[in-house]
């Protein structure tokens, strides 16, 4: 349901109204979003609350952040509204969110190359995707985001650093924190290595790829509450 103001939504769960998520503006006439998380959590309410902020770094009170499950920078896209909530732990819930295996984009044009990549990744407890060039990327990335993205840069239509721009924008319009982008590079990078890490990639990697390489690069990237990435690792943690 929706209310214009706090105070509105406040009266509503007085009256018994229930809610497992609230979402809420953070500049409202009276009462202001940290504000109203802070009376919610006074209140009892236990759910989630993700409070819509064109300005986060204006909630200095640390009470209030603690009150406030998550903050999104205004525009907010609606893939990155709907990862927020995809993320948040069900209510009830014993113990944390369960584990899932680590997500990985691979932008290739070469069939050759991403059988390669492929090959090198097989023994590890990942899920893997392949876009075919730039434009496929960036599909992917909004579709679902990747915890670690492998951009090869030259690729036809859209190439590399197109992509890595594109995506960059796309983070900094929703507030959301960059994904690693790993460059996959057929050239030598002295002179071009600056350009390369000024378009927003983080590393780069020379081809042919290196398993040893490519591993380093996911072990690095791999996050908190993802499941192990070799497979007998998994096996110890479920038994």
């Amino acid at each position: 349901s929706s209310h214009r103001c706090a105070a509105d939504a406040l009266q509503a769960l007085a009256d018994g109204a229930q809610a497992d998520l609230i979402l809420t503006d953070h500049q409202m006439p009276g009462m202001d979003g940290p504000e109203f998380a802070l009376a919610l959590r006074e209140r009892g309410f236990d759910g989630a609350v993700i409070l819509l902020s064109s300005n986060p770094s204006a909630i200095r009170d640390d009470a209030a952040r603690a009150a406030l499950t998550a903050v999104l920078s205004k525009p907010v896209l609606r893939r990155t509204l709907y990862d927020a909530i995809a993320r948040l732990p069900s209510r009830g819930a014993s113990g944390p969110v369960t584990p899932r295996p680590m997500r990985i984009l691979a932008a290739e044009d070469n069939r050759t190359n991403r059988l390669v990549f492929d090959k090198m990744v097989k023994d590890l407890n990942i899920a893997l995707g392949f876009a075919e060039d730039g434009a496929q990327a960036v599909a992917a990335f909004a579709d679902q985001r990747p915890d670690l993205i492998f951009m090869d840069i030259s690729m036809p239509g859209m190439d590399g650093k197109t992509a890595t721009r594109a995506i960059r924008e796309a983070e900094a319009a929703s507030g959301a924190a960059p994904v690693p982008i790993v460059a996959m590079t057929a050239h030598a990078m002295q002179g071009d290595a600056e350009d390369i890490l000024a378009v927003g990639l983080d590393h780069y990697l020379t081809k042919p790829l290196k398993k040893e390489a490519i591993h380093d690069m996911i072990r690095r990237y791999l996050p908190d509450g993802c499941e192990p990435l070799f497979r007998d690792e998994v096996a110890q943690a479920s038994g």
